[in-house]
């Protein structure tokens, strides 16, 4: 003998769909009613549109506000800190820094080295204050041993000049040598900030733009 549902109309039903109101029916004899639907509605899991009740369980079917993502979010960030581009390793030596460690920050009210506001721009200020231990902590992470300090700069990702934070996210121990050309980006932004020919978010664009020679 056909089971039941096989009883039902199924023209333009997927076999996919009829599999699924068969094992329905062990547990809700009230499946024969939703086959007999004429309404079409989203199973959701499936993704097919099918006849019967909505199978979904996303937080809007049940009229609850959908949680917000907060992947890649930092407590007072800035749309300027944005991770920069992957880290170049050459030799073992980082040419850029490692985004996982030094995304790069702005300076802001909330920063415990907050000063005061510069520029027509209005652009946060944060002194410089690096203890050694940050600097060891710093140098400990990127593979920087104390005995090559003086072969490095602990650089501002986004230097102070510009609105960088002093924070341990926005300083990185750079190759002395290519810390002398960024040199030169920053005091191209420092200027164009000064003269308020320029804004923050361009400055960090461009300082954000260079790349060390050494990487491809």
């Amino acid at each position: 003998m056909k089971h039941p549902l096989y009883q039902l109309s199924y023209a333009g039903k997927s076999p996919d769909t009829i599999r699924f109101f068969m094992k329905l029916w062990k547990f809700a004899p009230a499946a024969l009613l939703l086959l007999s639907c004429d309404d079409e509605i989203d199973l959701g899991f499936t993704g097919e549109v099918s006849a019967g009740i909505s199978m979904t369980t996303d937080a809007s079917s049940k009229g609850e506000a959908a949680a917000p993502s907060d992947a890649g979010l930092v407590a007072d960030a800035s749309p300027l800190d944005a991770a920069p581009d992957p880290a170049c390793i050459v030799g073992g030596i980082y040419h850029m820094p490692n985004p996982a460690w030094t995304p790069g920050r702005v300076c802001s009210e909330a920063d415990p080295n907050f000063s005061t506001y510069r520029y027509k721009g209005h652009v946060a200020y944060c002194t410089r204050n690096v203890q050694r231990p940050e600097k060891d902590e710093i140098a400990k992470k990127y593979g920087v041993p104390k005995t090559d300090y003086s072969k490095y700069e602990f650089d501002h990702y986004i230097p102070l000049s510009a609105g960088g934070s002093d924070q341990e996210s926005n300083i990185w121990p750079q190759p002395i040598a290519e810390a002398r050309l960024k040199d030169k980006v920053e005091d191209a932004v420092y200027h164009g900030l000064k003269a308020g020919t320029m804004t923050q978010e361009e400055a960090v664009a461009k300082l954000r733009a260079w790349r060390s020679p050494a990487c491809p």
